[in-house]
């Protein structure tokens, strides 16, 4: 849904919003985890793959910075992404300023953007991540970083569920 959201997302506005909703759910679904820990007599006292989650938020560059920015989101007054208008450039070739036929004009566009910006907490600094677990991201971008955490946290709780089965 998050994913989704963000594609669908007409403009660095919408955009922006999607990136914090993602954070403010996968927090939030992280805890319901936790939570079901302490009610559920298989997982009480068990700390296997969730103990070592645990260390991950902490130590992790991606997850970190995902557990912090939402943190910050949600209890400061920084931003946490800055919004970027889109643009259209003109190259023009052929020296003259009026265009003849014998010149040409390429024209770019780019569309509005949210660009992630480093994260204050508590304190603390976080970077925009640029490795997660070990291995560097394809980008630093919201898409990226949301498709690396879901699938992190997907292969997490799909652990943990098997323990159910």
């Amino acid at each position: 849904m998050a994913l989704n959201a963000l594609r669908a997302a007409a403009g660095s506005a919408q955009m922006h919003k999607a990136w914090m909703d993602f954070l403010t759910h996968l927090e939030r679904c992280w805890n319901k985890v936790l939570a079901a820990r302490q009610t559920d007599s298989r997982l009480k006292g068990w700390t296997g793959g969730i103990g070592r989650v645990e260390r991950l938020r902490r130590q992790d560059p991606l997850l970190s910075y995902l557990v912090n920015a939402r943190g910050a989101n949600e209890h400061g007054i920084q931003d946490i992404a800055n919004e970027i208008p889109g643009q259209i450039q003109m190259l023009m070739f052929g020296g003259a300023a009026i265009m003849s036929s014998g010149g040409a004009v390429l024209t770019t566009a780019s569309g509005e953007q949210c660009k992630l910006v480093p994260v204050i907490n508590r304190g603390s600094t976080y970077a925009v991540p640029t490795t997660h677990l070990g291995s560097p991201l394809a980008g630093a971008d919201p898409f990226t970083l949301v498709e690396a955490g879901l699938e992190f946290y997907r292969r997490e709780v799909e652990a943990i569920a098997r323990l159910f089965t």
